[in-house]
Protein backbone atom coordinates (compact mmCIF):
# COMPACT_ATOMS: atom_id res chain seq x y z
CA UNK A 1 0.00 0.00 0.00
CA UNK A 2 3.18 2.87 0.82
CA UNK A 3 4.81 1.55 -1.97
CA UNK A 4 1.78 2.29 -4.44
CA UNK A 5 1.30 5.75 -3.18
CA UNK A 6 4.45 6.44 -2.81
CA UNK A 7 5.37 5.50 -6.99
CA UNK A 8 2.18 7.54 -7.70
CA UNK A 9 3.74 10.79 -5.88
CA UNK A 10 4.62 13.52 -8.32
CA UNK A 11 7.70 14.69 -6.59
CA UNK A 12 11.24 13.12 -5.40
CA UNK A 13 10.40 14.21 -2.19
CA UNK A 14 6.61 13.50 -1.27
CA UNK A 15 7.86 9.60 -2.37
CA UNK A 16 10.71 9.68 0.16
CA UNK A 17 8.20 11.18 2.81
CA UNK A 18 5.84 8.46 1.36
CA UNK A 19 8.35 5.81 1.75
CA UNK A 20 9.50 7.06 5.24
CA UNK A 21 6.07 5.74 6.67
CA UNK A 22 6.88 2.30 5.40
CA UNK A 23 9.75 1.96 6.23
CA UNK A 24 10.30 3.37 9.73
CA UNK A 25 7.97 2.74 12.94
CA UNK A 26 6.30 5.87 14.76
CA UNK A 27 8.29 5.33 17.26
CA UNK A 28 11.64 5.67 15.71
CA UNK A 29 10.51 8.64 13.75
CA UNK A 30 9.33 10.20 16.92
CA UNK A 31 12.64 9.99 18.05
CA UNK A 32 15.11 10.48 15.19
CA UNK A 33 16.21 12.81 12.44
CA UNK A 34 17.97 12.25 9.51
CA UNK A 35 21.81 11.86 10.62
CA UNK A 36 21.46 12.37 14.68
CA UNK A 37 22.68 14.82 16.14
CA UNK A 38 21.08 17.88 18.54
CA UNK A 39 18.15 20.30 17.21
CA UNK A 40 19.69 23.52 15.91
CA UNK A 41 16.86 24.88 17.16
CA UNK A 42 17.11 26.03 20.77
CA UNK A 43 13.97 25.22 22.29
CA UNK A 44 14.79 21.30 21.42
CA UNK A 45 18.34 20.75 22.78
CA UNK A 46 17.48 16.79 22.84
CA UNK A 47 19.49 14.84 21.13
CA UNK A 48 18.39 12.66 18.06
CA UNK A 49 19.06 9.38 16.65
CA UNK A 50 20.17 9.06 13.04
CA UNK A 51 17.93 7.09 11.36
CA UNK A 52 19.73 3.73 9.99
CA UNK A 53 21.92 4.64 6.84
CA UNK A 54 20.53 0.70 4.88
CA UNK A 55 17.14 1.95 5.38
CA UNK A 56 17.85 5.56 4.57
CA UNK A 57 19.69 4.19 1.33
CA UNK A 58 17.02 1.85 0.40
CA UNK A 59 14.52 4.79 0.25
CA UNK A 60 17.14 7.57 -1.64
CA UNK A 61 17.64 4.27 -4.29
CA UNK A 62 13.89 3.81 -4.87
CA UNK A 63 13.29 7.86 -4.87
CA UNK A 64 16.70 8.38 -7.37
CA UNK A 65 14.94 5.66 -9.87
CA UNK A 66 11.80 7.26 -10.04
CA UNK A 67 13.27 10.88 -10.15
CA UNK A 68 17.10 10.30 -11.61
CA UNK A 69 17.22 14.33 -11.83
CA UNK A 70 16.64 14.52 -7.89
CA UNK A 71 19.34 15.83 -6.03
CA UNK A 72 20.24 13.87 -2.08
CA UNK A 73 20.05 16.73 -0.78
CA UNK A 74 16.70 17.73 -1.61
CA UNK A 75 15.36 14.18 -0.69
CA UNK A 76 17.23 14.92 3.23
CA UNK A 77 15.53 18.13 3.39
CA UNK A 78 12.23 16.35 2.69
CA UNK A 79 12.96 13.68 5.27
CA UNK A 80 14.15 16.31 7.91
CA UNK A 81 10.94 17.81 7.56
CA UNK A 82 8.53 15.05 7.20
CA UNK A 83 10.01 14.01 11.24
CA UNK A 84 9.63 17.56 12.10
CA UNK A 85 6.15 17.58 11.09
CA UNK A 86 5.42 14.10 12.85
CA UNK A 87 7.00 15.46 15.63
CA UNK A 88 5.00 18.50 15.81
CA UNK A 89 1.96 17.06 15.43
CA UNK A 90 2.73 14.37 17.89
CA UNK A 91 3.34 17.45 20.89
CA UNK A 92 0.14 19.00 19.61
CA UNK A 93 -2.06 16.16 19.90
CA UNK A 94 -0.83 15.75 23.04
CA UNK A 95 -0.88 19.39 24.08
CA UNK A 96 -5.02 18.88 23.21
CA UNK A 97 -5.42 15.91 25.16
CA UNK A 98 -4.35 17.07 28.01
CA UNK A 99 -5.91 20.02 27.65
CA UNK A 100 -9.35 18.43 27.69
Amino acid sequence: MVWRAATQAHSATAMARTLLLGVFDMDTLLRSNLRGGKSKRANYSDQKEGLDPAKLDAIYNATMAKFPNARKGQIGVGINSKLSEIRFRCRKAKREKDYY
